[in-house]
């Protein structure tokens, strides 16, 4: 395993939880959000712990300018300015890139699979869904099929539609895989 692929195996999430106007956010959230559109997106926003206007109109440019990968998976036309999965799967995907190096996604992998390539497979759906896989272990378990069925329904406008598919498979396949490897801001 390459040493970008163990260190982004190795990120952990930037953001936790949802992020919304209105709602009792986590300061120390809000912060981290905050701080990572200034350094990464140019920001100028002040950071105080409140979700406020401001932020909320930086987070809808941050979603309009990834709208191939945060809106359009999801059927959404329009930014909502909600720090939501989708949103926070790719500012976690970014800050791991950042931090770990890349990763880019190459090879089919099912239930039952072993391979060192799995253990960034897990990392990368842990980082996405908030999910708790056994990142130590390089099998493709039960676990992380239903992670992957989550994601593949998530992103179902991009990853089943174009294949005519209407339910989850659980393969991690070339539309999964590119799926992912964008989201987290690789080239595909």
């Amino acid at each position: 395993m390459s040493l970008a692929m163990n260190n982004f195996s190795s990120c952990a999430p930037l953001l936790k939880g949802t992020i919304k106007i209105g709602a009792q956010n986590d300061a120390a959230q809000v912060n981290k959000l905050i701080t990572f559109l200034n350094t990464n997106e140019g920001e100028s926003l002040l950071i105080d712990g409140s979700y406020d206007r401001d932020d909320v109109l930086a987070v809808k440019r941050f979603q309009t300018k990834y709208k191939k990968d945060i809106l359009a998976p999801l059927g959404i036309s329009q930014a909502t300015g909600i720090v939501s999965i989708a949103t926070r799967g790719k500012i976690n995907g970014m800050h791991c890139v950042k931090t770990g190096g890349c990763i880019n996604f190459t090879t089919d992998r099912k239930n039952g699979d072993k391979g060192d390539d799995i253990l960034s497979i897990k990392s990368f759906l842990t980082l996405f869904l908030g999910v708790s896989l056994d990142t130590k272990s390089n099998i493709f378990d039960g676990a992380t099929d239903a992670a992957v069925r989550q994601y593949q329904s998530t992103y179902k406008e991009t990853i089943l539609k174009p294949l005519g598919l209407k339910n989850a498979t659980g393969f991690w396949g070339k539309s999964t895989r590119s799926s992912a490897t964008g989201i987290i801001g690789c080239a595909n």
